[in-house]
């Protein structure tokens, strides 16, 4: 091991150090959740739940990713300061909207009664803004080394 990297490590106060391990546990967890979403197929899911089939609970017909993704979204969100800047302002501001305009939709979908056409705006539509938020609130967490 090279003594500068090992020196720079230990220089490096530990609250810094924590902010980019709990960075990094973030970015680790996010990937898994993505790469359940995109990579357990509608068949694996039939073989555990009736992922497409005709009736059933609601929270069957939702992805496993799904889950992961809508519960990586507020630890992310409330873990650590945000840091955006620029153009990324702007896209914040527009997917926090989309996802509220999503839940306005879903819950609309509840009141009428049709529960299970709203599992299809969950499972495409807001996971998609809820991944999107995740990313920009990922990017702009960097903790400054000096």
């Amino acid at each position: 091991m090279n003594d500068t990297a090992a020196g720079a490590n230990q220089t490096m106060p530990p609250a810094i150090r924590r902010q980019n391990a709990l960075t990094l546990l973030l970015v680790l967890g996010t990937a898994l959740a993505l790469a359940v979403r995109i990579n357990i197929s509608p068949m694996m899911m039939n073989q555990v739940m009736d992922y497409t089939e005709e009736g059933g609970a609601f929270y069957e017909k939702l992805h496993f990713g799904t889950y992961m993704i809508l519960l990586m979204l507020p630890i992310t969100l409330f873990s650590q300061p945000i840091r955006l800047w620029g153009d990324e302002i702007d896209r914040f501001k527009v997917l926090i909207w989309y996802c509220l305009a999503m839940l306005a939709f879903v819950v609309l979908l509840f009141i009428t009664g049709r529960p299970g056409s709203s599992v299809f705006i969950i499972d495409t539509y807001l996971v998609a803004g809820a991944a999107g938020l995740i990313a920009l609130a990922l990017g702009g967490c960097e903790a400054s080394s000096g």
